[in-house]
């Protein structure tokens, strides 16, 4: 997806940072404090140690997840991630 970023897609996508531990850890530390699951709007993720993935769902409690196909919802999920990892490398 992106170089050193694996993402994986079920009925989430798994963000999986492959930087080696120090610098996963350096990243989550400048990250945490500002951390808010709700940050995306239609998404929530968590990230609750940097030797875990970073997991984005979908917000289902928003109207947009309601009556797509396959195909928009996976486009939607597509646009998620760009901004989840638009918004982590501000920490890299």
């Amino acid at each position: 997806y992106y170089d050193k970023i694996d993402v994986y897609i079920s009925h989430r996508a798994e963000l999986l940072l492959n930087m080696g531990d120090d610098i996963v850890n350096q990243i989550y530390n400048r990250f945490t404090p500002h951390y808010n699951e709700f940050h995306f709007k239609n998404f929530k993720y968590y990230w609750n140690h940097p030797r875990q993935s970073i997991y984005l769902y979908r917000d289902n409690r928003c109207e947009v997840w309601e009556h797509k196909s396959e195909e928009e919802g996976l486009k939607l999920l597509n646009n998620g991630i760009d901004e989840l990892i638009k918004y982590l490398r501000k920490y890299f």
